[in-house]
Order: structure tokens, then sequence, then C-alpha cells
């Protein structure tokens, strides 16, 4: 298996494949690639890994020890760190993980592939993780670490050997070895885009894109380069008002030749807020208003139920009004609590409350 994750209710071993392993000659590398759940093909996860700290000696708790061979250690070469973002795909579309080192460092070498069942040229790593968005379908992860936080496996076996690897590293700023990325995480009601690119010495201006519906898309920043650079350079950002729904992201880089190239898609999902939503007066005695000016021409429902769960008002909208919806509390309205339930363009719904105050 190339990857190893675990999640509540899913197998944790996926195959691996359209994978790319780059290295740097600043001590830095890339690993890029898909992992299919072996039980579940709808189950796809593509992860992005930048690692950090080249060194030919063990750190601690390195190097791990091979489950099936008995191999030559003391030429393997490691990464100390590593963090990396991980984004569902079909039946998880919408999940992010972001993934970081865990005990042992990231390894490499004849035989460093842990758990490959020949000693041929691979890697290996642990990592712990967090999840940061959960699928855009309504479904929830739960994360399933072992007691001591270990959360996953990454390993690959990989073409070349030792030397062969190291020398192409040199070699991987030539233009046929373009490398761009972007990943990107939700911080609160903000999102971090970062991303990593050997184009520096041919770029003229990065411009950040966003689109809401993955067709057309709008320039929302531009960044300078940092350097005129071979080497891989490391970008951050933020958006800091992200659309409601699902925001597609993409790096556009102008080169001096006037030509241009895109990085991948990254998508972050938002949910309602439940602080955009105002309910007012609060508490009331004959009637309410519902403000959902900030979703104004979305499609979405409405429903209020009293404490016992029985439906009292429902309404739907093709598109949202910018007007608060205005209800009448007829008689059938006693003393009491009641729930407001607002689904909007079928994202998770959320829940307001309000009292009913009547002698």
């Amino acid at each position: 298996y190339g990857g190893w994750l675990r999640i509540k209710g899913i197998s944790n071993f996926y195959s691996l494949s359209n994978s790319q392993l780059v290295e740097y000659t600043d001590g830095t590398a890339s690993l890029s690639g898909t992992w299919t759940n072996l039980n579940n093909s709808d189950i796809v996860f593509d992860f992005e890994v930048l690692a950090s700290g080249k060194t030919t000696t063990a750190p601690a708790d390195s190097p791990k020890e091979h489950r099936c061979l008995t191999v030559d250690t003391d030429a393997f070469y490691y990464y100390t760190d590593f963090e990396g973002v991980v984004n569902g795909r079909g039946a998880v579309e919408g999940a992010q993980i972001s993934i970081s080192t865990f005990g042992a460092a990231f390894q490499f070498g004849i035989g460093a592939n842990a758990t490959g069942a020949e000693e041929t040229f691979g890697a290996s790593a642990w990592f712990s993780g967090d999840i940061v968005q959960q699928p855009f379908n309504g479904s929830v992860l739960e994360l399933d670490p072992k007691a001591d936080g270990h959360l996953g496996d990454i390993n690959i076996n990989l073409t070349g050997e030792v030397d062969a690897c190291d020398d192409l590293s040199t070699f991987a700023i030539a233009p046929n070895a373009s490398f761009l990325h972007l990943s990107g995480n939700k911080i609160g009601s903000s999102v971090a885009l970062d991303w990593t690119s050997n184009n520096d010495y041919r770029t003229a201006l990065n411009i950040i894109e966003r689109s809401e519906n993955g067709r057309d898309w709008i320039s929302i920043q531009e960044a300078a380069t940092l350097t005129q650079s071979t080497d891989a350079t490391f970008y951050q950002t933020k958006d800091e008002q992200p659309a409601f729904g699902v925001n597609h992201y993409r790096v556009k880089q102008m080169l001096n030749d006037g030509t241009f190239i895109y990085s991948n898609v990254v998508k972050i999902g938002f949910d309602v807020d439940p602080t955009k939503v105002v309910v007012y007066p609060n508490p009331t005695v004959e009637e309410v208003n519902i403000s959902l000016v900030e979703y104004a021409g979305h499609q979405g429902s409405l429903k209020i139920a009293n404490a016992l769960g029985q439906k009292m008002y429902e309404v739907s909208f093709d598109e949202i009004p910018t007007a608060p919806v205005h209800i009448e509390l007829d008689q059938a309205y006693q003393a009491g609590t009641y729930t407001i339930i607002i689904t909007i363009d079928g994202r998770k719904p959320v829940a307001k409350m309000f009292v009913v105050s009547k002698l």
C-alpha cells in the first residue's frame, strides 16, 4: 500500500497514483499524489507534503525498523520535518486534513520503505493530523489516531537510486521540470493560501484567482516574485473575504515571455455562519423577523419547530430575499422556546432560538 490513514469506519489502506517527488538543492522536497481507498474506490484523497531539513545523520527515533527485511540503514538520508494537506475527492469531496511529522523522520534510501517487500529505493514517513474541513455532502469524518497520536503512514517505492535522485534534484530547476503547487486551509472566517514554485527566475507576477463555480474566475490578489532563483520558493497569503459555499482557488503565474501557467485548484467550503442570521425581536410576543440578507440570492429553506420538535412553519426560497422574513405568531405559538432551522444551498443546516413570552 502507498498510504495508511486512520479514519473511523473507513479502511486504513490506500493505493498510490499520480505521485511525484521533487528534491531541491536547498534541502527541501515536495511530494504529491493521490490515495484511493483499497476497500472503497469512491474515497479518494489528493495530498501534498513539503519536507525540509535534509540530513544524512539519523535524527532521534530514526531510522524506522523495516517490517519485512533486514536493510543497511547507514546509507539512509532524512528530512527532519514535513507538513502537508490531504484533500478529499469523490465521496469525501471537500474534506481537508492537515498532517505533519510524527516520531521518526521522513527517511529515504535502499529499503527505506518500511513496508516494502523488496529491497529497492524507497521512502517512509509517519504523521499526525487534524481535521480542517468536513466533506461538502454533510457527512462527518472522525480521525482515529493511535493512543500516541500516530494517524498515518506514507510508504512509497521510488524510481532511480539514491545518487541518481540527488543528481536529479540539481536539474529540477530546468523549465521542463517546472513546479507550481497550491494548498489552502480554512482559518476561522478566512482562507490561508500557500504555494511553492521553482519558476521565480522566469515569472513576472503571481495572480491569486477565486471562483464560486469553478468556471468563472476573478483576481483577488497579486504577489510579486520574491527572488530570481531557480530553487523552490514558498509563498503565503490570505483571503479575508471568502464567499459562502465552495470557494475555488488557483495561482496564475504570468511569465516573462507573456505566457502563463496555472497551479492546481484548491476547494475550500464555508457553511452558514449563525452570527450572520439575525432574529428579532427576541423575546417576542406577536411576531418575529429573520434577516438572511448575508445570503440573499441563494436557494434555501427555513423551518420553525417547537420544544417538542413539531413543525410550526416552513418556507422555501428559490432566491433568499434581502428583506427580513416576517412571521406573525398566531395562537398556536404558546409561551416557550422555538428553534429556527435554516438550510442554504443544501449545506449543513444551522439553528437559531427565539422565545415567545405570552401571559
